[in-house]
């Protein structure tokens, strides 16, 4: 007996899983000594909309085959004595015997409030003749209420329960250590919704999905029907232990399909999993023979194959074969001349798909084809009624299965192609390219650093990486930001692409109307860390030569973001037109001009210098390497200076730029070198200043996220100073006291006027205590000094008074606070 346990997806109604296959005796023992008390599997792969979403129903599926004769037989005590128990003969047939069905919602539905193993039962629902795994599962998942209900003659007890993704990556991790470790890790049929890095695959899944079987006469006959499966190369030699036929990783060179009685047109739904090393699927092809297993024994032994089926595992343009249905045409044989060894049926096509590699003939008629081509044999010959149904998944990080992917790895083949090459690239989805990410990479740099290659293709190969990184950004591909990461510092060499990757970058950020401008801003954190890497390896190898020139091109560079940042947004730049005439700039610029509509080439300005702010603080740690910290705090506030009052009205403007500055806040370029802090702090200051003198003029309240970002930069700010020693934060003190001490206290007080109740208002009293607290007698007379030159110095200390009056009143903290420090 032979039982395949699976997870069945009701709603699409296929196999999602590998089968856990067990090996029983009629006496209920295991005919595997070494799984004995460790009949343990896993089914992984799963993520939260596998399991979780309202609408799916899965099963665990139980499907039973019997091996032995055909037909059970019972001896003199009327006891069934069918097969033998101690070992499955390679002839023996395999017989459906009966499935039993569990649904998993009721242990979906509990998990995390319950997470221990359960007992479930499982009754086997017998199959009659007619019936066939495929339908009496459809049919008792329908009916499945009523058919739970069967007696408990004969079934399963099985334990389940649902593990946690954390818990299972420890699992196949540690293996070795668990003393009761799953024999079997079924994995899921196809890649999971999030690939990961580590995820290295090379399984094909090959379904013999079903067939049909016309006799002469269009009579029904009553055969018997066995699929044989063997891989076999090229030149006829078969491919060995290829083919996983239990759960303890044995091998075998060959399938035997389930027999059904008298079934002409058999549905089969087998799965099986294929192990194949992957330099041999160039070559190898998978052959299925045909062939009537008769009821008498005796007749059995002499029954030969009636027809066969082939296909290719690789495609005639390189490609393995793609995750889909094939129609095999049957080929029937000359039983009395077929021999094992004989290949010509390699001649002849094996489906529908292969016409267009034979000879073009005046007819359109496809049978005329193959008639042709059957001259060269008369071993084989067709009937198109007949038909064998087969379905492959392919799920491998090494073969490539589109022509696109595989065009790019062989572009040395077709160099006159590059051009059609890179654009086709630049259309593939995420999924193709994370599973051959670092094969892709190399190729993309091979191209670049081939000197034969013209630099008009720099743009083009600019462009996939951008396409590249851009779905490494997204979140179901987050995972293999460490592949790059790594790739970039152990595998990356090409040393010339630099100057190339800057020019590039430069090109998108002068043109902020092309689309790739915005993604380009997007993907700058890992176009930087290759143009740093390229630097760095150049300079190893050639004793730090052009330094001068690459600072100056990365200063140039920086530069551009300066006078992107300062286009006006009412001005569209559209490159296409020509430049105005002097009159014309005269006229334009003494007439007035009011808010132009947005354009599209308007709104992708907005977009790509909001990203500037988003994106440009995660490189500074990257170019820190490399670039010397007081040109790069130049071009940091050179960067914050552009955003004028005007642009600091507008929300999303304001937040992002309260963002930047809170990342720059936290980089080392603020904490790590106390002479480029100095110099940022004072612009840093001026544009909190002004969003909190913008909220009490306008006397919005409700944009609670830029007080947040506010008083956010001043915390760790702050948290920055207080640790380091009091004589070195001297003039860091100074600024604050200078530029934000008075705003915050009209802040505070116009909070308190308005009935303001929020954490925030805690916050920002707290921030003054602080800032107080770390004031000396130096900052108390350079503050005072100035308020006196301003006529500020009495109005001030009324605010101030009446702030602390305020929170003498009604007091902000808890009664049992003693000391703020």
């Amino acid at each position: 007996m032979i039982i395949y346990i699976s997870i069945y997806d009701a709603n699409n109604n296929r196999f999602v899983t590998e089968n856990y296959i067990i090996k029983w005796t009629k006496t209920g023992f295991l005919r595997e000594i070494d799984k004995m008390n460790n009949i343990r599997a896993v089914f992984t792969d799963f993520s939260g909309p596998d399991l979780f979403q309202s609408n799916r129903r899965l099963f665990l599926v139980c499907q039973v085959s019997r091996t032995g004769s055909m037909h059970i037989d019972t001896d003199k005590s009327g006891r069934k004595n069918d097969y033998s128990f101690t070992k499955i003969n390679s002839d023996e047939l395999k017989r459906p015997c009966g499935i039993a069905v569990y649904d998993l919602i009721e242990l979906i539905n509990d998990f995390g409030s319950f997470q221990e193993k359960r007992e479930i039962y499982l009754p086997l629902i017998q199959m009659t003749e007619k019936d066939c795994f495929e339908s009496l599962i459809r049919k008792t998942i329908k009916d499945y209420n009523s058919s739970k209900d069967f007696a408990r003659i004969q079934g399963f007890i099985l334990s389940i329960r649902l593990i946690d993704s954390y818990k299972m990556k420890l699992l196949e991790r540690y293996r070795q250590f668990y003393p009761k470790n799953p024999s079997y890790i079924a994995r899921k049929i196809g890649f999971r919704d999030i690939i990961l890095p580590e995820d290295v695959r090379n399984d094909f899944y090959l379904t013999i999905v079903s067939g049909e079987f016309h006799s002469k006469g269009n009579k029904k006959s009553e055969r018997n029907i066995e699929v044989t499966v063997k891989i076999f190369n090229e030149n006829g030699q078969i491919l060995n232990n290829c083919f996983n036929v239990d759960s303890l990783s044995s091998m075998s060179s060959i399938y035997r399909s389930t027999v059904y009685y008298h079934e002409d047109k058999p549905r089969w739904m087998e799965i099986l999993k294929i192990s194949l090393p992957i330099e041999k699927y160039a070559n190898a092809h998978l052959r299925f023979l045909f062939k009537h297993r008769s009821s008498n024994e005796s007749k059995d032994k002499n029954e030969k194959p009636f027809a066969m089926s082939y296909i290719n595992l690789m495609n005639t343009d390189g490609t393995t074969l793609k995750n889909n249905y094939y129609r095999l045409f049957v080929w029937k044989i000359d039983q009395k001349r077929y021999t094992e060894s004989d290949l010509n049926y390699l001649q002849l096509p094996s489906s529908e798909r292969d016409l267009d590699r034979l000879e073009q003939i005046d007819s359109p008629d496809y049978r005329q084809q193959i008639l042709k081509r059957q001259k060269s044999t008369s071993i084989f010959s067709l009937n198109l009624k007949d038909g064998f149904i087969i379905k492959t998944v392919i799920c491998s990080t090494k073969l490539a299965q589109n022509i696109k992917i595989l065009s790019l790895l062989k572009w040395k083949e077709k160099t006159d192609s590059l051009n059609e090459i890179l654009e086709n690239i630049n259309k593939l989805d995420g999924e193709e390219i994370m599973k051959f990410l670092h094969d892709v990479l190399d190729a993309l740099f091979e191209i670049w650093m081939d000197p034969t290659i013209s630099i008009n293709f720099d743009r083009k190969i600019f462009d996939v990486l951008v396409h590249i990184i851009k779905h490494l950004l997204q979140e179901k591909y987050i995972h293999f930001q460490e592949i790059l990461d790594d790739y970039i510092e152990k595998h990356f060499s090409a040393t010339l692409i630099y100057p190339k990757l800057i020019e590039c970058f430069k090109y998108y950020v002068e043109n902020p109307e092309c689309q790739t401008s915005y993604q380009t801003i997007v993907c700058m954190e890992f176009i930087f860390k290759l143009i740093i890497k390229s630097r760095d390896l150049y300079s190893l190898l050639n004793n730090g030569k052009n330094r001068i020139e690459f600072e100056s091109d990365l200063d140039d560079l920086f530069e551009q973001f300066i006078k992107l940042m300062d286009m006006n947004e009412n001005y569209p730049i559209d490159r296409d037109q020509q430049e105005p005439q002097p009159q014309q700039q005269r006229q334009r610029s003494s007439s007035t001009i009011s808010a132009a509509p947005i354009t599209p080439t308007t709104s992708n300005l907005i977009k790509v210098k909001l990203g500037v702010m988003k994106y440009f603080p995660k490189i500074i740690p990257i170019v820190l390497r490399l670039f010397d910290e007081r040109s790069l705090t130049l071009r940091v506030i050179q960067l914050l200076s552009s955003n004028t009052e005007k642009e600091m009205r507008t929300s999303s403007n304001s937040v992002q730029t309260l963002a930047c500055i809170h990342e720059i806040v936290e980089s080392d370029l603020y904490r790590s070198y106390p002479e480029c802090r100095r110099k940022l702090l004072p612009i840093i200051n001026i544009h909190l200043h002004n969003v909190l003198t913008r909220m009490m003029i306008d006397e919005i309240l409700v944009q609670s996220e830029k007080l947040d970002k506010c008083l956010s930069i001043i915390t760790d700010s702050l948290e920055i100073l207080i640790q380091k020693d009091s004589r070195a934060i001297k003039y860091d003190i100074y600024d604050f006291v200078q530029f934000l001490l008075q705003t915050m206290i009209e802040f505070f007080h116009f909070l308190r006027e308005k009935n303001y109740n929020d954490f925030n208002l805690i916050r920002l009293w707290s921030l003054i205590l602080t800032i107080l607290y770390q004031m000396t007698d130096y900052h108390c007379l350079e503050f005072f000094n100035r308020l006196k030159n301003n006529d500020e110095l009495r109005p001030f200390l009324m605010d101030l008074l009446k702030t602390f009056d305020s929170c003498t009143e009604r007091s902000l903290f808890p009664r049992d606070w003693y000391d703020m420090n």
